[in-house]
């Protein structure tokens, strides 16, 4: 076994892209085949596989090692089965679709909760793309409240640009809804 995953490590980026795709396609049917888990939402169950769970998630990896293979379901009701197929799918490959149409802070939330660093980071690239001066505040705010470092960053820059701008358009009263992390990378001197 040891030596069939050697040999598709070393054959490079085409047999990687190609069992890339397989897991894709394989995620894209239901129910799921070869699923040997079950993540039971709000409003119904997402299949999944154990071994994609614990590779990709800290929180996964840690269930799977407390629990052995005992554990065959997770109850997560404050979550949707959007949100859950969404993380699952994106265990593989961000799938930008998915995460849109389950809700970008909705996904970003459950990132944080299962510990996906990448999918957080894939999730603030979204959410990067859509900010507006009308917006900025709100998802630095997310980004505060999901540990999204990236996205908070990006927020204290943009606001850094757009400070007088926003001078005119806002009252300075709403600056204090901006976490005091963000507010602190906004009103930091800027480098020369």
């Amino acid at each position: 076994m040891a030596q069939v995953f050697l040999d598709f490590l070393v054959h490079g980026m085409s047999d990687q892209e190609e069992f890339v795709k397989g897991l894709l396609e394989v995620y894209g049917k239901q129910p799921l085949p070869f699923s040997d888990f079950t993540i039971d939402c709000e409003d119904g169950q997402v299949e999944a596989h154990r071994l994609i769970l614990a590779l990709r998630s800290k929180y996964f990896d840690a269930l799977f090692r407390q629990e052995g293979n005992e554990v065959r379901s997770l109850s997560v009701p404050q979550f949707n089965c959007a949100v859950m197929f969404a993380i699952v799918k994106s265990l593989i490959v961000a799938d930008v679709e998915a995460i849109e149409q389950a809700g970008c802070k909705e996904v970003l939330q459950a990132a944080d909760y299962f510990q996906i660093k990448h999918l957080t980071q894939d999730v603030s690239k979204i959410l990067q793309e859509k900010i507006t001066e009308e917006n900025f505040i709100e998802y630095a705010e997310v980004a505060d409240m999901f540990n999204a470092d990236t996205l908070a960053d990006f927020c204290a820059t943009f606001g850094q640009r757009k400070l007088t701008t926003f001078q005119k358009h806002m009252e300075l009263g709403s600056f204090h809804a901006l976490p005091k992390s963000v507010l602190f990378k906004l009103f930091r001197p800027k480098k020369a």
